[in-house]
């Protein structure tokens, strides 16, 4: 699960803030020509990024493809800088893999053909497809709505990723290319995430959301979420739930981690520390007690040794900058 398609346009003015950017995981572009409509000049990368531009718009382009997003040590980071770039998304392509014995394309292809399909109007199953790496033509693949101004935003496709991938990955994957204003509503959300939970979160929400597999009801039916879910995809809905994203996770530092609890936790122990100033305690001193035995016996529980000393001299708060009152 995860991110397989990035694009978007951006201030021209920041293109080499863009090319720094990629350049930090992808190394040294090649400079030549641009793209689509930003044909003047370009950056291009091996694994297929490209940043563009054209003399007659205010704006540039970028475009990060799959192989692309692969290769980035930390996504999460990366959507920040690019949210800084104040980059406008014009495509967003997201996308999940499921086992074959849980996820059927025949299943698909039996509830599009009822029109047990909720989420889409549009059906268009293509067989057979080719096989990368054979060469011949085999497999299926099952597509949804329509790309363009004519479309919905939200392009989905069903296909035999071990055909596509060159058996590198053996699945059936669901992939949904948003645009439009679709397009950025997910990227907002994605940019927004707090941490690697929170985008696996709205990963999920936007795969999960854009189509179902509900029993047909009858034409004055129309409420839709009384209707049962196929079995089918009542299982691959529980398994995106359960399913962890196959990009990178950077290592984490330890004064990052420290950044994140003090965002995460900072308002509770403060509230905290008022109510208990209210009933006429020490506010302060009853959370900074409170925190040293919690540390304490977390240490002790997940590392099986003493953490007394060690604890005594970790100052979380000062290591983040905290106010001096905060500190022990």
């Amino acid at each position: 699960m995860g991110i397989d398609w990035l694009q978007g346009t951006f201030p021209v003015h920041k293109v080499q803030e863009a090319v720094a950017t990629v350049s930090e995981w992808l190394g040294v572009a090649k400079l030549g020509h641009g793209d689509k409509w930003y044909k003047s000049g370009g950056y291009r990368w091996e694994s297929g990024a490209i940043v563009a531009w054209a003399d007659d718009r205010p704006e540039a382009w970028l475009s990060l493809n799959g192989s692309t997003l692969a290769l980035c040590p930390d996504v999460l980071n990366l959507l920040r800088k690019l949210w800084a770039l104040q980059m406008h998304p014009t495509r967003v392509d997201l996308r999940a893999d499921f086992p074959k014995q849980l996820l059927s394309l025949a299943d698909v292809e039996a509830a599009a053909q009822a029109g047990e399909v909720v989420g889409y109007r549009r059906y268009n199953p293509v067989k057979p497809i080719k096989n990368m790496q054979t060469g011949e033509r085999e497999g299926e693949g099952h597509y949804f709505g329509r790309r363009g101004g004519n479309g919905s935003g939200k392009f989905g496709r069903f296909y035999d990723k071990t055909l596509e991938s060159k058996g590198k990955i053996d699945a059936n994957r669901w992939e949904v290319e948003f645009s439009g204003a679709p397009a950025e509503c997910v990227y907002e959300a994605i940019s927004g995430a707090d941490d690697y939970f929170d985008l696996a979160r709205n990963i999920r929400r936007y795969l999960g959301r854009a189509i179902d597999f509900r029993e047909k009801g009858s034409v004055s039916d129309r409420h839709i979420e009384r209707r049962p879910r196929l079995t089918f995809w009542s299982r691959a809905i529980q398994y995106l739930g359960e399913a962890a994203m196959t990009f990178l996770r950077p290592k984490v530092k330890l004064q990052s981690t420290l950044e994140w609890f003090y965002r995460s936790y900072k308002n509770a122990l403060g509230k905290f520390a008022v109510v208990a100033a209210a009933q006429g305690y020490d506010g302060v001193g009853v959370v900074m007690e409170f925190c040293k035995k919690m540390l304490v016996q977390g240490m002790h529980d997940t590392s099986g040794v003493e953490a007394g000393p060690l604890a005594m001299h970790l100052d979380i708060f000062s290591l983040l900058g905290a106010p001096q009152a905060l500190r022990y």
